[in-house]
């Protein structure tokens, strides 16, 4: 594991091996795992992130104008169904909820696209968040009103299915 100014870097990679507190977050969290091997570009998994803590990035609590700035590298219409697999509208207040539970994870705090401030804390410099956003962003962020458009419409078959098998979880979490 490298470090450069006093942090400590890791792989996503490594982050994998993440599980949640609860059964139900654990769950979740193998979703947006699937999710990231489907939609991030092949080699993701060796790119180093600083290992920083939520509170490390945002303190106590985080502000409501960061938590309004927050994008992450997946589409934010299969976030949501990582949550909710028949969820067909986010509110403001879902999504809200979405962003600050997506925090509590290392796996997902590193997949930020953006505010910059934040995203270089957590990849270590500006160009390395340059890069990142390079290599995960073939189209913008999706708002939440797209997210609904998208999460409203019928299915899409292209997409990748967000199935977990629960014997792979019940292994991990023992």
């Amino acid at each position: 594991m490298a470090t450069a100014q006093g942090n400590s870097y890791v792989t996503l990679g490594e982050l994998l091996e993440d599980i949640g507190e609860s059964y139900r977050d654990t769950v979740i969290l193998e979703r947006i795992k699937l999710l990231a091997q489907e939609q991030l570009p092949e080699g993701w998994t060796t790119w180093k992130v600083a290992q920083h803590s939520k509170e490390d990035i945002f303190g106590d609590s985080v502000d409501p104008q960061v938590l309004n700035k927050l994008r992450f590298a997946l589409p934010t219409d299969l976030l949501a169904k990582a949550f909710d697999p028949d969820m067909s509208h986010l509110s403001e207040k879902g999504f809200r909820d979405i962003k600050v539970k997506l925090l509590d994870w290392a796996f997902t705090r590193v997949l930020l696209l953006s505010p910059p401030s934040i995203c270089n804390k957590i990849r270590g410099s500006a160009a390395a968040t340059e890069l990142f956003n390079r290599a995960v962003v073939l189209q913008r962020p999706m708002s939440r009103t797209e997210a609904n458009r998208a999460l409203s419409s019928e299915r899409d078959t292209s997409r990748p299915s967000l199935t977990v098998n629960r014997v792979a979880i019940e292994k991990g979490s023992g």
